[in-house]
């Protein structure tokens, strides 16, 4: 059987449907129909061939959220190629490790990523050309040299796209893990998951129209922005918003005025910063608002009902990882539930195992586990497509726990549990009681080994504006809603907490930060 997830998802035949005038992108202010959006991915199908891109040759794309990063995504799956999205905040030996990682053969970039790649030339082993493409602007080029070119992809040429036909299980692209625990790493995925994410996901949670206007602060170059700007959208013959420039809640609050989403996803981190710009700033105007998508980490119970309570809208929280592509576990519209990640979504089946590989009782915590039609191919070496099979289960390395009705409860990763006085410690439960507090805006709670070898918690905590508490009376407060053993010992007082491009905690350097302090 073959599948392509190009032609899938933007087949030709669309220029001939009724959806062809149809808002794909709105962008700049500008709109881009899926009558355009067609023609310039295979115009741009068209280029990568002419520039000597293969089947299953990777292309690196180091881009900004904009229509060319959607066309050219499309474009090089459509030729069998596989596209390697890379964060544009991805330099030095981390951009050095993906690019060799992948095996990328070819870049397209825009100007302010040539500079690093510049300087890792020489330590590229695969990259043969670098395309370099213009936002609003023709790129300043260095001159007599091959190896860097413009992106120009706007010719005359109407010559048929040769279309690589590909099986469903063929690599279609590459995406990479956040770096939350350390270097990040690839992970495949295949011509099927697209499709299999939007039916599982886009379809049975999301249930968008036509008439629907997404709009996501996480970017297209992360597995939940894809979903959120592309899949999701373009598989329903919506309208996807995209802005290139850093989603602050100044320039949020402005898309959501002028631009009149009906759906935005976003990271907890997000929506705490949007209600204390709401609060101390300008009011959001969310009356085009249908629902808000949450994910990345898990949403607090407080952040949930404040949004509730103050726009009337709800947010639906989930999980997914960048291994499953999108989400695996999902609330759903009007049956929300607060600190929930919601109940199983179609497509996957999910259990909760003990130590031993036993199922646990309702209410007891374990590890969680996940198998699905998303999951894999895994973490691939270069050149190899290593595809595991979807019966496969996979430990998720998060702690879990479900209640009779089928909702499950985050409790922190398996590696940030510790052990204080010898019972466990879930350092998600006390950043959110610490949460409850009026004062705070953020916490992330860590094990610390003291002196002696004896571990004791150490919560680490941004308070909002123009707010004032002491370290002894945030310890007074906690001590009425957790056991004494699970009162962090000490409170340390941040500007900002470490997180990686997706808004997640980075645990791992609040423990390097205390180690600097000894």
């Amino acid at each position: 059987m073959l599948e392509n997830a190009t032609d899938w998802l933007l087949p030709d035949s669309l220029t001939e449907s009724e959806d062809a005038d149809r808002p794909a992108i709105r962008w700049n202010n500008q709109s881009i129909t899926y009558r355009d959006l067609v023609f310039q991915t295979n115009q741009i199908a068209r280029f990568l061939q002419s520039s000597g891109l293969g089947p299953r040759q990777c292309l690196a794309l180091i881009l900004r959220d904009s229509p060319t990063f959607i066309a050219t995504f499309l474009a090089a799956m459509k030729i069998g190629a596989v596209p390697a999205l890379i964060s544009t905040f991805a330099e030095g030996r981390e951009l050095e490790h993906i690019l060799n990682l992948c095996a990328a053969r070819m870049a397209i970039v825009e100007e302010g990523s040539l500079q690093s790649l510049q300087a890792l030339r020489h330590r590229l082993r695969h990259l043969e050309r670098v395309f370099v493409a213009g936002c609003g602007a023709s790129p300043n080029l260095p001159t007599g040299d091959d190896w860097i070119s413009a992106f120009s992809y706007e010719v005359e040429s109407m010559a048929p796209v040769l279309v690589k036909p590909t099986t469903p299980a063929d690599p279609a692209f590459f995406l990479f893990t956040s770096g939350s625990t350390g270097e990040p790493k690839a992970v495949v995925h295949s011509h099927s998951h697209i499709r299999h994410t939007v039916e599982n996901y886009g379809r049975s949670v999301l249930k968008l129209t036509p008439e629907d206007r997404t709009f996501s602060s996480s970017r297209l170059y992360f597995a939940y922005g894809l979903g959120n700007s592309l899949s999701f959208p373009l598989g329903a013959r919506a309208t996807t918003i995209l802005c290139s420039e850093r989603p602050t809640p100044e320039l949020i609050s402005r898309i959501l005025r002028d631009e009149s989403p009906t759906v935005f996803f976003g990271v907890p981190a997000v929506y705490r910063a949007l209600l204390e710009y709401h609060r101390h700033i300008d009011h959001l105007k969310v009356d085009s608002l249908r629902f808000c998508v949450s994910a990345g980490e898990a949403l607090p119970a407080v952040v949930f009902e404040e949004w509730k309570q103050v726009f009337g809208v709800e947010i639906l929280d989930g999980i997914g990882t960048t291994e499953a592509l999108h989400m695996f576990l999902s609330n759903r519209l009007r049956e929300a539930c607060a600190g929930s990640s919601g109940t199983a979504i179609e497509g996957y089946e999910i259990r909760i195992l003990d130590e031993s590989g036993r199922e646990v009782e309702a209410g007891v915590t374990g590890n969680l586990w996940v198998k699905g039609n998303t999951l894999g191919p895994y973490y691939s070496p270069v050149h190899g497509f290593s595809s595991a099979s979807v019966t496969d289960w996979v430990r998720t390395g998060d702690i879990y726990r479900c209640d009779k009705k089928g909702h499950f409860y985050f409790c922190g990763r398996s590696s940030d549990h510790f052990k204080v006085q010898g019972l466990w410690v879930s350092p998600i439960e006390i950043e959110e009681a610490l949460l409850q507090h009026e004062a705070v805006l953020e916490t992330g709670v860590v094990g610390i080994v003291e002196r002696g070898g004896l571990i004791t918690a150490r919560a680490h905590v941004v308070l909002k504006n123009n707010k004032q508490v002491s370290a002894a009376e945030l310890k007074e407060f906690l001590s009425h809603r957790l056991h004494s053993y699970q009162v962090p010992r000490e409170i340390v007082f941040m500007d900002s907490l470490p997180r990686t491009a997706t808004g997640k905690l980075q645990r791992y350097k609040l423990r390097e930060l205390e180690i600097e302090r000894r």
